[in-house]
């Protein structure tokens, strides 16, 4: 087993959504910046949090960099979604480097920068990924950037004569063939960089940065992707079946489905919604068989994917939503409020059929979510706060529904929907 292993499986969670991915949002920039300590040993100054963009550009222009950052800008038109946390997206010239979250949450700091690293022509978008002859001047752009620290080329002093050291473990993912982690408390501040080495490549790149100054708040949440050695790694619990639901996309275990494009249209149609559905494009039919894109209009819902194993038949739902409150990196991405819950339901409902009216389902689920019990993942979440799984038996058709908040967000969102009618075959 290696230290990427579970995270290689959130990490094929993210693409799906689309939604970045990772785990967690992270920092970064290029430089040639002079090594010069502060007269009097006086520490560098630490910009207001979460920074905002005269922050972010001033340390750009200080360290040489030849990039700019942008306002994230949300579905809605706000830049702005959450007061403790500010986004950015970064540039250079036209393409797109990564994204630049900074938070303010108690008093403790945390910035951060999740690099895209897209190898090859990508159909969405231009990507830059930053080369190794760069990372001194993203070090020392990060340093400027949060900090307190005793200069601006501290950080990387250690990271130089460390990283060749750092043991580089196999990664099971599709797009990496190695990574390594290199973390360091330097000022009382928790320093981390996660590189990598993308699968046909000699070379290696940043995947994310992250510097924070309270591990109790923040540190269990980067632990959980990462160990340091294979040794450190701490077992996981054996999950429960509504766990593994909640954790990770299903995985393709049958080649026979029992809705088509016309049925999923049809049941739209009998719901009285201006929904669409296409099957899923083939990047992602490979690894979630069978699936469609649900969309309002431009924006996607989610996706549908239906399996029959033994005449017995099944529905999952993977509803998206903004995790990191931020835009999708590829696609728009529906806004979903509590008030779509209901119609989410209601097609489900239609889509499998069985039931004694469109809304039996919906009847129980309104009357019992609101006492079903929150619980926080255990271990704890990358992304996740809290979550609550509703389901019963109806018409001898098992049905379960996961509702989570994510960190930051005070609304819920509805992440799946789960229907079928074998528990053997399709519960466990």
């Amino acid at each position: 087993m290696t230290i990427f292993g579970n995270a290689a499986k959130k990490s094929a969670a993210a693409f799906l959504l689309f939604a970045v991915i990772v785990s967690l949002a992270f920092i970064a920039a290029c430089s040639t910046y002079a090594d010069q300590t502060p007269q009097g040993n006086q520490a560098l100054p630490v910009p207001e949090f979460p920074l905002n963009k005269a922050s972010v550009t001033d340390a750009l222009q200080e360290s040489g960099l030849p990039w700019t950052a942008r306002d994230t800008v949300f579905p809605d038109g706000s830049t702005r979604q959450d007061e403790n946390v500010l986004d950015f997206t970064l540039y250079r010239d036209t393409s797109q480097i990564g994204f630049l979250s900074s938070a303010m949450i108690g008093g403790e700091r945390r910035a951060s920068i999740a690099f895209l690293n897209y190898f090859g022509e990508s159909p969405y978008m231009d990507v830059h990924n930053p080369p190794r002859e760069d990372w001194e001047s993203i070090i020392v752009f990060f340093t400027l950037l949060y900090g307190g620290f005793e200069s601006a080329h501290q950080v990387f002093r250690y990271f130089d004569s460390e990283v060749e050291a750092i043991p580089r473990q196999t990664m099971e993912s599709p797009r990496f063939e190695e990574g390594a982690l290199w973390e360091r408390v330097i000022n009382d501040a928790y320093f981390r960089i996660v590189l990598v080495r993308p699968v046909g490549s000699s070379d290696e790149y940043f995947m994310s940065i992250s510097v924070f100054s309270d591990w109790d708040l923040f540190g269990p949440l980067e632990a959980q992707a990462l160990a340091e050695t294979p040794d450190e790694i701490e077992p996981e619990p054996e999950l429960e079946w509504w766990e593994i639901l909640l954790r990770y996309p299903p995985e393709p275990i049958a080649h026979e489905f029992w809705l088509d494009e016309n049925s999923i249209t049809e049941a739209i149609q009998k719901s009285g919604l201006p929904w669409t559905a296409s099957p899923a494009p083939g990047f992602m039919d490979s690894i979630l068989e069978g699936s469609y894109i649900l969309y309002n209009g431009t924006t996607q819902l989610g996706y549908i994917r239906n399996v029959v194993i033994d005449g017995e038949r099944s529905l999952h739902g993977l509803f998206l939503h903004y995790q990191w409150d931020r835009p999708a990196l590829f696609v728009d991405i529906h806004t979903q409020s509590r008030e779509d819950w209901d119609d989410y339901i209601v097609l489900f409902t239609n889509m499998f059929g069985g039931f004694e009216s469109a809304y039996q389902i919906l009847d129980y689920f309104n009357d019992e979510i609101d006492y079903i019990e929150r619980r926080v993942p255990e271990p704890l979440s990358t992304f996740i706060g809290d979550y609550a799984i509703w389901e019963r038996e109806i018409n001898d058709i098992h049905v379960i529904i996961t509702i989570a908040r994510y960190y930051g967000r005070a609304e819920e969102h509805m992440s799946t929907i789960f229907m079928f009618t074998d528990w053997y075959t399709f519960g466990n």
